[in-house]
C-alpha cells in the first residue's frame, strides 16, 4: 500500500513538472512571437528609412527631366488677328489701345495698327463653280458694313523652346482663335501671323 501511495506521489509530481514544463513552453513562446513582431516592426521601419533616403539623395543630385530646357526668356513679338464679320460701325480700334484676353481678362498686348478693313467674304465649296474643267467655291460676300479687319498687336512675351509663346496664362499660336476686347468693342478672331522683334 505504501508502494501504491509512493507511485501516486511520483505520477502527481511528474504531472506539475509537466505542467510546469508546459507552462514555461507557452510563456517562452508568446514572449518569443512577440519579439518576432517586434523586429519585423523595426525592419519595415529601417527599410523604408533607407528607400527615403535613397530617393532624397537621387532626386538631389538629378534634376526631373520637367526642368531640363526650362529657360524662360522675354521676346518682344508681334501677332496678327483675323476679325472676320465685323460691323465696321462697332469696331473703334486704334492704335495704342490695350488688347485684353475677354475670357481671362489678362493684358495681352498693344495694338499697333489695323488694316483698315476689307468687305467680308467666305467661300463655301458646297456650291462650287465649274468653269474649264475647274472647280471654284462660290464666294458669298457679307452684308454691305461687314468687313474683315487684320489687327496687328505688339507685346513681350515669355519665350520657353519647345513650348512657344506665353503671356501670363495665354499661350499665343498661329491658328488659335482668341476672343479679344479692345476698348469698348470684344471679338473673336484667328490668329494668322506670329513673329519675334529684332531690335
Amino acid at each position: 500500500m505504501n508502494e501504491k501511495n509512493e507511485l501516486q506521489k511520483r505520477e502527481a509530481v511528474e504531472g506539475v513538472r509537466k505542467r510546469a514544463r508546459n507552462d514555461k513552453k507557452g510563456k517562452g513562446a508568446g514572449a518569443e512571437r512577440g519579439h518576432r513582431w517586434l523586429l519585423l516592426v523595426v525592419d519595415v521601419v529601417l527599410l523604408a528609412a533607407i528607400v527615403a533616403a535613397v530617393i532624397l539623395i537621387a532626386v538631389a543630385l538629378n534634376p526631373t527631366t520637367d526642368t531640363v530646357g526650362e529657360v524662360t526668356e522675354v521676346r518682344t513679338v508681334i501677332y496678327q488677328i483675323e476679325l472676320v464679320n465685323v460691323d465696321a460701325d462697332l469696331f473703334q480700334v486704334s492704335g495704342g489701345d490695350t488688347v485684353i484676353d475677354a475670357e481671362s481678362g489678362n493684358v495681352i498686348g498693344v495694338v499697333e495698327y489695323h488694316d483698315g478693313g476689307r468687305v467680308s467674304a467666305d467661300y463655301d465649296s458646297d456650291y462650287a463653280t465649274e468653269e474649264g474643267g475647274k472647280y471654284f467655291a462660290t464666294k458669298i460676300e457679307h452684308p454691305e458694313g461687314r468687313k474683315t479687319y487684320v489687327v496687328t498687336i505688339r507685346v513681350s512675351a515669355d519665350y520657353e523652346a519647345g513650348a512657344g509663346y506665353t503671356v501670363g496664362n495665354c499661350r499665343l499660336a498661329v491658328g488659335r482663335t482668341y476672343r479679344l476686347r479692345f476698348g469698348q468693342y470684344v471679338g473673336s478672331g484667328e490668329c494668322i501671323l506670329l513673329q519675334k522683334i529684332t531690335n
